[in-house]
């Protein structure tokens, strides 16, 4: 796995599509991750990592752990959290993932296996709901040629499609809206991770928010706080 991430990248790759993944160590310290948050760090490479499908048994897989890659959870035809699909946050030091959803369940794909004249069936799980994601990237990549991984990575997020309800360690920030981000101008975090502070809970966190304009025109933003225990 590692050495094929690092074969994309030599390969001057703007998205890879990771549907995989298996366990992931504490804060996610294990060489699959690590290799993940270095190379995500030094290239101009999105990685697109399928979350993992444990559901509510335990975290997000690796390298879905690794920061700097983009998570993506699965949901149903209705929007909802697909049960299988792996929640946040990391085990070990509580970061936020994942960070987007999209369809996963019931996905046409090609056949795995041998099933005689049959050439695709639907298959359901986080496998399924990455591609959607790095398709979408693949299409920024085609349309910004010039924007990084992490311009890439933020109108993704930042343009999910609103009214989302569902806990951000379910979806992240929401669902894959693909006009919206085609479309997006002003491109954020979609969702702050601040961490989180050691028992007793002592002390404050603090973490800028940046807002970049990629248009050619002034944009004004109306910012508004509001605050929810998810």
């Amino acid at each position: 796995m590692i050495a094929g991430m690092e074969w994309a990248v030599a390969q001057g790759a703007a998205v890879v599509n990771l549907s995989l993944g298996g366990p992931a160590e504490p804060g996610c310290d294990d060489p699959v991750g690590q290799a993940a948050e270095r190379l995500a760090a030094q290239s101009t490479t999105l990685f697109v990592v399928a979350a993992g499908n444990s559901g509510l048994r335990e975290s997000v897989s690796s390298p879905a752990c690794a920061e700097g890659v983009l998570t993506v959870g699965a949901v149903d035809r209705d929007l909802a959290t697909a049960s299988f699909s792996s929640r946040g946050p990391v085990t070990g030091d509580h970061r936020l993932k994942p960070e987007i959803a999209a369809p996963g369940v019931g996905i046409m794909a090609a056949a795995l296996g041998s099933y005689g004249d049959v050439a695709y069936q639907a298959m359901s799980g986080t496998s399924m709901a990455t591609p959607h994601v790095a398709g979408a990237a693949a299409i920024l990549a085609r349309r910004h040629p010039d924007w990084t991984a992490a311009q890439r990575r933020a109108a993704l997020v930042s343009a999910v499609r609103p009214g989302n309800t569902a806990s951000v360690y379910e979806q992240g920030a929401g669902f894959l809206d693909v006009p919206r981000a085609v479309r997006q101008a002003v491109l954020g975090p979609g969702s702050v991770d601040l961490g989180s502070l050691p028992w007793p809970h002592s002390g404050q966190l603090a973490k800028p928010v940046a807002y970049t304009n990629a248009g050619d025109q002034p944009v004004t933003l109306h910012l508004e706080l509001s605050t929810k225990d998810k």
